[in-house]
């Protein structure tokens, strides 16, 4: 019985261990990191989704570059706030970003792999660590018509990136 319980006790310090590995932030003591960057795009499908680009820096610049089905098409510039950088940085920890597949664009990977969907690239940059992930998302979690987005975490992320940069100002509403 005691045995059984240090069994029980290791195995639970390993998966704090575990866990406080996992939920060490990407923000350095609060801060952005000085290489932190994100470039984030949208691109075309066959129901007229919009095709765009952003690159997000450290020093809260995001470059817009619209390409088809976007209010603004080419370059615009503007800045966000360190809040939001840190906010979009918390996006990814809670997507696990870099435990994720490299790419979310194949029948190997999808449970679903509809074609012809929008697809989405989301790749950062941050102390000193990369990971760029293509998404299609025509990936989906069934074949059934009420399905989801697979993986519905990276789904989420890029919408939450296009509602804290406001890109709806330079994309216009979707229909």
């Amino acid at each position: 019985m005691y045995r059984k319980f240090l069994v029980f006790v290791a195995l639970a310090l390993c998966f704090l261990t575990f866990s406080e590995i996992k939920a060490q932030s990407l923000l350095k003591n609060g801060e952005i990191p000085k290489d932190f960057s994100i470039s984030f795009s949208r691109f075309v499908c066959k129901e007229n989704c919009p095709d765009y680009e952003l690159l997000i820096q450290a020093n809260g610049t995001v470059e817009f570059g619209g390409r088809i089905n976007t209010k603004v098409k080419g370059r615009r510039t503007s800045k966000i706030t360190k809040e939001q950088i840190k906010r979009i940085i918390l996006e990814f920890e809670k997507a696990d970003f870099f435990a994720l597949e490299n790419s979310y664009a194949s029948k190997k990977i999808c449970p679903v792999l509809f074609q012809n969907m929008a697809s989405v690239f989301i790749s950062i940059k941050i102390d000193g660590r990369e990971k760029a992930i293509p998404h299609d998302l025509g990936c989906l979690e069934t074949a059934e018509s009420n399905s989801k987005i697979f993986p519905q975490k990276l789904y989420h992320l890029g919408n939450r990136i296009d509602e804290i940069v406001k890109t709806k100002r330079w994309i216009g509403e979707r229909k």
